[in-house]
């Protein structure tokens, strides 16, 4: 498929699901933020306005907890997304 078609047909797709819903795990260094398609489905989810949530287990979301006690600066700990660094 050509970039147009990722740009306007899945991305209109992605914004009418209205709904989109990442696994994370660990929350901190998942595998989902490592992957150009899932950066991109987030990407489609935000420019959409859609609804994103973040889906943990419980070890997960307690550590995630943690965390956010001690830096609740969430921008920060998201920080080290690279896309530049992202494999297919």
């Amino acid at each position: 498929w050509s970039q147009n078609w990722w740009n306007t047909t899945f991305m209109s797709e992605i914004k009418e699901m209205a709904h989109t819903v990442m696994v994370m795990s660990p929350w901190n260094d998942s595998l989902p933020y490592t992957r150009t398609w899932c950066i991109f489905e987030a990407y489609c989810a935000r420019v959409g306005k859609c609804k994103f949530e973040v889906a943990l287990n419980a070890k997960d979301r307690e550590q995630f907890v943690k965390d956010m006690e001690d830096n609740p600066n969430i921008e920060s700990m998201l920080g080290d997304i690279c896309v530049e660094k992202s494999e297919a």
